[in-house]
């Protein structure tokens, strides 16, 4: 039998692979679960088609008890202050949830 000695450096970027693939796996199941497109939530649009989407993706990602850097490295590489606006825990993302709530009001 022969034993293959890996680095330390070599582990970690591995398990980082492995959780990275399973954290993806999770996100597509809940997207599929919610009628999302699981590509749509990770791509770069900002605009209230995807916005919407991505923050119930986010928010039921939080409610399994994900953290915020772990939600935005599922959706697409984002920084945790991005989710944490984008699920409005900060000033700045309660205006801009208020703003889309009116524009959908107006509307309908």
């Amino acid at each position: 039998m022969t034993v293959t000695a890996i680095t330390v450096a070599e582990y970690n970027a591995r398990a980082a692979r492995q959780q990275a693939e399973a954290d993806w796996l999770t996100v597509t199941r809940v997207c599929r679960e919610l009628g999302y497109n699981p590509e749509a939530i990770r791509g770069p649009h900002r605009d209230l088609e995807n916005v919407t989407p991505r923050r119930v993706v986010a928010k039921a990602l939080r409610d399994l008890g994900w953290s915020y850097p772990r939600i935005g490295r599922g959706i697409g590489g984002r920084n945790h202050a991005t989710i944490m606006a984008l699920l409005g825990k900060t000033k700045r993302g309660r205006e801009r949830l208020d703003r889309l709530a009116t524009a959908a009001e107006a509307g309908k």
